[in-house]
C-alpha cells in the first residue's frame, strides 16, 4: 500500500507554481504519477490512497495557540483550498488507481496512522516530508518516503536506518518531538533542551515517563523536563500517532474501510 500525505504534496506543489489552480494540480500528479513506479516492484502492493487533512482537526479544540504561526495569507489559502477541491473532486476521481480518504475532525497524520495499526498484511509505504511520520516506522512492513530536492528523489527510510543513525527506535520520537518542539506546529517543546538533548535522554531513560521517574536531577536537562513534565504530556499527546488517542476511526471490519473512501 503505497499512502500519501496529501496536504502536505499539495502545499509543495503550491510554492513552486505560480499558485494557479491548473498549475498546482499539474505539479501535484506529476508528483503523484513519479511516485508509483519507484514502488510497484514490490509484493502484496495493493493500491495508491491519498489521504487529505480536514480543517477542523481536534487539536484546535486541544491546544488553542496549535499552528498559530501559521500565515493568515488569505489568498494563498482560498487558492489552495480551490486546488484542493479542483483535485479531490475532478481530477483524481478519473483515474481509478487513486484512491482518497478524509474524515471531519481528523488530519491526515491521524487517519495513516490508523491505516497503519490496523494494516495486517503487506507492505505500506508512506510519502510525505512530515517527520511526525517517523514514529510510525516499523520494520520493513511499515516504511517512510521523504522526498528531498527533485521530483523523483526519494529517501527511504525504515527501522534499521532510522536507529543507526538517532540511536533509539523510531516509535519514540513522538516523545523527543515533546521536548524538542515543532516550529510548523507551534508546539514549542522545553526551552533550552532542543532535539540532541532530547534524543541523549531518550537514549538514557527510555521515554518521557522515565526521564520523570528515573532521571537524574543532576543533570539540568533532565531537571527542565521534570519542570515543564505537565505541558509536556499536554504536546505529547499532539503529536503522538502511536496510540489510539481519539479512538478507531475507520472500521476495517465487513468492508467498512471501503466506505470511507471518497
Amino acid at each position: 500500500m503505497l499512502i500519501i500525505d496529501g496536504n502536505n504534496l499539495l502545499w509543495k506543489s503550491f510554492y513552486v507554481s505560480n499558485k494557479s489552480v491548473i498549475n498546482v494540480c499539474k505539479i501535484f500528479l506529476t508528483l503523484v504519477s513519479k511516485t508509483r513506479p519507484n514502488f510497484n516492484k514490490y509484493r502484496h502492493f495493493n493500491g495508491i490512497y491519498i489521504v487529505w487533512d480536514a480543517f477542523n482537526s481536534w487539536r484546535f479544540d486541544a491546544y488553542k495557540e496549535y499552528k498559530a504561526t501559521r500565515s493568515k495569507d488569505d489568498d494563498s489559502l482560498q487558492a489552495f483550498l480551490e486546488a484542493r477541491r479542483y483535485l479531490k473532486e475532478t481530477v483524481i476521481p478519473r483515474d481509478t488507481t487513486y484512491k482518497q480518504i478524509m474524515i471531519p475532525g481528523f488530519e491526515a497524520d491521524d487517519i495513516i496512522a490508523d491505516i497503519v495499526r490496523n494494516q495486517k498484511d503487506g507492505i505500506i509505504f508512506i510519502v510525505s516530508s512530515d517527520k511526525d511520520f517517523l514514529q510510525l516506522i516499523r520494520g520493513d512492513p511499515i516504511t517512510m518516503v521523504q522526498r528531498i530536492g527533485q521530483v523523483d528523489d526519494f529517501h527511504i527510510i525504515n527501522t534499521k536506518r532510522f536507529i543507526d543513525k538517532h540511536g533509539y527506535h523510531p516509535r519514540l520520537w513522538s516523545h523527543v518531538r515533546a521536548m524538542s518542539g515543532d516550529s510548523s506546529d507551534n508546539i514549542p517543546g522545553v526551552k533550552g533542551v532542543g532535539i540532541k538533548n532530547a534524543e541523549r535522554l531518550i537514549i538514557k531513560y527510555g521515554s518521557l515517563p522515565g526521564i520523570f521517574v528515573n532521571g537524574d536531577d543532576g543533570d539540568r536537562y533532565v531537571r527542565l523536563v521534570k519542570a515543564n513534565y505537565k505541558k509536556l504530556m499536554e504536546w505529547f499527546r499532539l503529536v503522538d500517532l502511536n496510540e489510539n488517542h481519539s479512538g478507531k476511526l475507520i472500521n476495517y471490519s465487513n468492508n467498512q474501510f471501503k466506505k470511507v473512501v471518497i
